[in-house]
């Protein structure tokens, strides 16, 4: 396993370990923003929650 793919795995686990009942939404999707960032390449990252019908997107600026 390479290690960026051990890193994946640990990524995996660790938004796993946020999805409890009272877990903080914040916090889950600053997560996810910040390790798509290291494992994406790409120099930002945000996730736009857009209108109420809209589903969230995560967008990343490509270095």
């Amino acid at each position: 396993m390479t290690q960026r793919e051990e890193r994946l795995a640990e990524v995996f686990v660790e938004l796993a370990d946020t999805l409890t009942a009272e877990f903080d939404l914040v916090d889950l999707l600053a997560t996810l923003a910040e390790v798509s960032v290291e494992l994406l390449a790409v120099d930002t990252a945000r996730v736009d929650a857009g209108r109420p019908a809209r589903r969230p997107s995560l967008h990343g600026l490509l270095r």
